[in-house]
């Protein structure tokens, strides 16, 4: 399938599913991925979404909400930004406020994080829990 027009908008695409094995080459095209919830509940408010973990390993910038977690990873490794409130207008401004230099620095720290943030890295700390 070919991407589809949102709302006759000139610059937003849904684009058809992919493999899980071609999300991080697929996605590794562009500069930020977002990662934006509402955190009404403690699920939404604590999320770790794999998306997230894709846009490290594409080596994005993130922008992301007032998720304490994700939040907590962004400032960590200077990954992006971290909104101050869940409101989309916030996003907006702090993401039209950006620099080329901002992307590229966070993009630079994405690719740095992205050796430590990995399957290969966690699936030690899984096999050091005593039976």
């Amino acid at each position: 399938l070919d991407s589809l027009k949102v709302n006759s908008s000139a610059n937003i695409y849904y684009h058809a599913p992919l493999e899980s094995s071609k999300i991080i080459s697929a996605t590794q095209c562009y500069d930020v991925g977002i990662s934006f919830f509402y955190p009404f509940n403690m699920s939404l408010k604590h999320v770790l979404p794999n998306k997230f973990f894709e846009y490290i390993q594409a080596r994005l910038m993130l922008a992301v909400g007032p998720s304490p977690d994700m939040a907590e990873i962004v400032n960590h490794f200077q990954l992006g930004l971290v909104t101050s409130d869940a409101h989309p207008l916030t996003l907006a401004k702090q993401l039209n406020a950006l620099s080329p230099e901002d992307i590229h620095l966070a993009k630079t720290h994405a690719h740095a994080a992205a050796n430590e943030l990995c399957f290969e890295r966690e699936v030690e700390k899984v096999l050091r829990v005593p039976k």
